[in-house]
């Protein structure tokens, strides 16, 4: 969802109280949500430098950061006491559960080659660049590799089973960085700042003219 979509939902449902000057500019965030959402095929094929590991972080640091710039716009707080704001929030909860890691690795499982091993699409006549990179990579793996191989849509990239097996890993990692009952809770905040700190800097070098509410890199500077 983009960010005023998700600052709109809350508002119907009585968790926010509705103020223009933060929609304007979550509508401003709308610009960058779509323009990092619809752009990664292209970066892909032009650039050939989009990884799945970098594009996921790239999601959830953006989920992150737009939570805890509707927390700061409606409470009218500082960055770092929205940054704790935001760790009693059941976006948090899931975030720190992993669960947009697990989302992502359930689709990915969903789109195993293996799939598509007996599809009339295999040799079929398209002048679909995304299509024919599938059907490249399908035509030149046998039955047993299309059973071990996956294809994330959104970067155009095939995984291999190990591939998945470090996405895992990578979720139990984030996973005890964020866990409150076991770390102090300014550790936990520093990962969370270091996802919006990252976020800033991706806007930074893509999006320069992007509006970046919480200003981390302004106060580091």
């Amino acid at each position: 969802m983009k960010p005023s979509e998700i600052y709109l939902e809350k508002v119907a449902q009585g968790l926010l109280i509705e103020d223009e000057q933060q929609f304007d500019l979550l509508k401003r965030l709308d610009v960058l949500y779509t323009k990092l959402t619809s752009n990664s095929n292209r970066w892909f094929f032009k650039e050939r430098i989009k990884f799945t590991e970098d594009h996921i972080e790239e999601y959830i640091s953006q989920e992150v950061y737009v939570q805890i710039a509707i927390i700061k716009g409606k409470e009218k707080v500082s960055t770092k006491i929205a940054i704790d704001k935001y760790c009693n929030t059941n976006h948090f909860r899931d975030f720190s559960e992993g669960k947009p890691y697990f989302y992502f690795i359930d689709g990915l499982r969903d789109k195993c080659l293996g799939k598509l091993k007996n599809s009339p699409m295999r040799n079929k006549e398209t002048k679909d660049e995304t299509i024919k990179l599938l059907q490249k990579k399908i035509n030149e793996l046998s039955n047993d590799e299309l059973e071990k191989t996956y294809w994330e849509i959104e970067t155009g990239e095939f995984l291999s089973g190990e591939q998945i097996k470090e996405l895992e890993k990578n979720c139990k990692d984030l996973t005890k960085k964020l866990d409150l009952s076991n770390l102090n809770k300014k550790d936990v905040q520093k990962t969370i700042m270091s996802f919006c700190e990252n976020y800033e800097k991706l806007c930074q070098k893509k999006y320069p003219e992007a509006p970046l509410p919480l200003e981390i890199l302004k106060s580091v500077n």
